[in-house]
């Protein structure tokens, strides 16, 4: 697979130059993305291994890990904040919850427990947000 021979090896090499975090973060959303291959078992269980390593072992990819689960999840957050008031984006709900729950659905435990705690208040503030402009629209009519 690309991605273990080539990318990933890579990237450590370069790890010294500032703008490599972009594309790590970007890597590891790809291998979040992975998780919910429903036809390629092989791939998810390598997906699964790989973040299971990040995660044990404190690697600096659990970082970026981390940072493309904040852009996954909170994606739609700043576009509650730009967009006008009595729009809501809804549409990246059903990509939010297939990732985060094929997440959590294939790793064991003890990682699951630690993204749990990650990503539910992420979860939390855009529902907040998404609510506080709901009633902000329904107040300005």
């Amino acid at each position: 697979m690309m991605l273990d021979t080539r990318v990933i090896p890579e990237l450590n090499a370069l790890s010294s130059i500032a703008d490599v975090e972009d594309v790590k973060r970007d890597t590891a959303r790809i291998v979040l993305e992975m998780l919910s291959l429903e036809d390629a078992p092989e791939e998810v269980r390598w997906a699964n291994s790989l973040i299971t390593h990040w995660y044990r072992s404190y690697d600096e990819w659990r970082n970026s890990f981390q940072e493309a689960l904040k852009h996954v999840v909170c994606s739609n957050v700043q576009v509650l904040y730009h967009a006008d008031h009595d729009q809501i984006n809804t549409e990246d709900w059903p990509h939010i919850l297939r990732l985060t729950s094929s997440l959590l659905h294939a790793l064991l435990d003890d990682i699951r427990k630690q993204l749990a705690m990650f990503i539910v208040p992420m979860i939390n503030e855009v529902c907040s947000n998404q609510l506080h402009c709901l009633f902000r629209t329904q107040l300005d009519r």
